[in-house]
């Protein structure tokens, strides 16, 4: 339990799909999304549903106008009130590298770079942080969260369980370093959670 399958969505943004040739429209992503949550999103032994879907964004495509950072908002937002769940959401900008057909391109990526970063913002806030209190509610027990490293600012040890793509969990006290514990979930960031360890 615990493992995300990426999915390269790209955009929401039928515009954007068509002039980058890729896969899949938002419905299909949708309903690829609500068949691996039938089965997927049951909780396993470790505290962690079994497979969940993530997304990954791409901003700065051909296409893109300001209209795209509306349709990719309300794509995740009809996934949220839908009840369904995601591990993770990557939002990233394309990179142009030279000799490439994307550097030839005019991209809209310098203009819409205020309003990337605003709407970044607000799907971390209002997608990220409530999908992950769906995923990990408070008082859940993960099994077995491997401690990492010392946090350099507190009396704590930042932890994650084995997987792919593990969440980041910040324990409220100093453990030793590659000791494996049982945590309780206490709280929410937006992409990491506190907990408190379970002692029998």
């Amino acid at each position: 339990p615990g493992d995300v399958a990426a999915m390269g969505m790209e955009s929401a943004d039928p515009a954007v799909i068509r002039a980058n040739n890729l896969k899949a429209m938002p419905d299909d992503v949708f309903e690829a999304v609500k068949l691996m949550n039938e089965i997927g999103s049951i909780r396993g032994e470790n505290g962690l549903s079994h497979l969940l879907p993530g997304l990954n964004f791409v901003h700065g495509l051909a296409g893109e106008t300001k209209k795209t950072f509306g349709l990719n908002y309300d794509f995740l937002k009809n996934i949220l009130d839908d009840g369904l769940l995601l591990r993770r959401i990557n939002i990233r900008q394309v990179m142009p590298f030279s000799g490439t057909p994307v550097a030839e391109q005019q991209l809209p990526l310098a203009k819409n770079r205020k309003m990337f970063l605003k709407y970044k913002e607000k799907v971390r806030k209002d997608i990220d942080l409530p999908m992950l209190k769906r995923v990990v509610p408070e008082g859940t027990v993960l099994k077995d969260v491997l401690c990492e490293v010392w946090s350099e600012s507190s009396v704590g040890t930042f932890g994650r369980q084995l997987g792919s793509y593990p969440i980041l969990v910040g324990i409220s006290e100093k453990l030793p370093i590659g000791e494996f514990v049982d945590v309780r979930v206490t709280g929410h960031g937006f992409r990491s959670i506190s907990a408190t360890v379970v002692r029998e």
